[in-house]
């Protein structure tokens, strides 16, 4: 029945305990079914400094690593980091 009913999303719900993992509910037929939503943490930092020079940001040779991406709008990266945020941020 999931697989050939119209599904209508409901809006997410947020009250999850783990951090990052979110509840979406979704009506098939007459019946709701919550779905889990889990969203990356990661976030990604384009310095135009490298770390070790004075004026880059802080803390990015500690919490992240250098990687090769494609940006937006194709820029290039000049120095691109990836972080990862802690479990709790609040």
């Amino acid at each position: 029945m999931i697989g050939v009913a119209v599904w209508r999303p409901v809006p997410a719900d947020s009250a999850c305990p783990r951090a990052g993992v979110f509840r979406a509910w979704a009506l098939v037929g007459a019946a709701m079914y919550a779905v889990p939503l889990r969203v990356p943490r990661v976030f990604y930092v384009n310095s135009r400094l490298p770390p070790d020079r004075p004026g880059a940001p802080a803390g990015l040779p500690l919490h992240g690593a250098r990687v090769r991406r494609i940006l937006p709008a194709a820029r290039e990266p000049e120095n691109l980091y990836q972080a990862r945020a802690p479990g709790s941020l609040g």
